[in-house]
């Protein structure tokens, strides 16, 4: 779902809003044209302080669910960029695994054929070095892949919490387009 411009939105709904207050005190005159100067003038300065606080209500609403949509989106952005580092380094330790599993059987090779005791020595301490690295690395993976699969979790409920204040923009929006629209006469 793509997001709306948040200023846009803002924009046009203060806009309609407006526009329904004027629309409305001018509705009253035409209506009003029994009454005195006077009442006619009370009358429009209601209209418009009730178009006022309207209006004043639906800024501070707009402006409380963009700045709502812009931390999720924050939040949503952050942990995409967490979870694509992640599998970028899933992706390294991939291509270095089978380096270190070619290097464990070519020292075993090594080992079979040799026969000086110091040359079997140094191949025995290269082997166990060569697997601690392995089994580190091996550790590191699984991390990565818990690591990523909690934040894919994650991930998707900030991007279902992204789309339920959209959504409630949107209302917001289409609450302000019906109360502002024309009343037919």
């Amino acid at each position: 779902m793509k997001i709306q411009s948040p200023l846009r939105i803002v924009l046009a709904l203060m806009f309609a809003v407006g526009s329904y207050g004027a629309a409305h005190a001018q509705d009253v005159t035409k209506t009003s044209t029994q009454d005195s100067p006077i009442e006619t003038l009370v009358k429009e300065v209601r209209l418009l302080r009730t178009a006022l606080e309207r209006n004043n209500r639906y800024g501070v609403l707009l402006q409380l669910t963009v700045d709502r949509v812009r931390l999720q989106q924050q939040r949503v952005d952050q942990l995409s960029q967490r979870l694509e580092n992640v599998q970028n380094e899933l992706t390294i330790w991939t291509l270095n695994q089978p380096p270190l599993n070619e290097q464990l059987k070519q020292i075993e090779e090594q080992l079979e054929s040799e026969s000086d005791p110091s040359q079997i020595e140094k191949l025995k301490s290269d082997y166990r070095q060569t697997q601690g690295m392995l089994g580190q690395q091996t550790r590191r993976r699984q991390q990565l892949e818990e690591q990523e699969s909690q934040l894919k979790n994650d991930l998707q409920m900030e991007q279902q919490k992204l789309e339920t204040v959209n959504e409630r923009l949107i209302k917001l929006e289409t609450d302000i387009e019906n109360e502002t629209a024309p009343k037919p006469q």
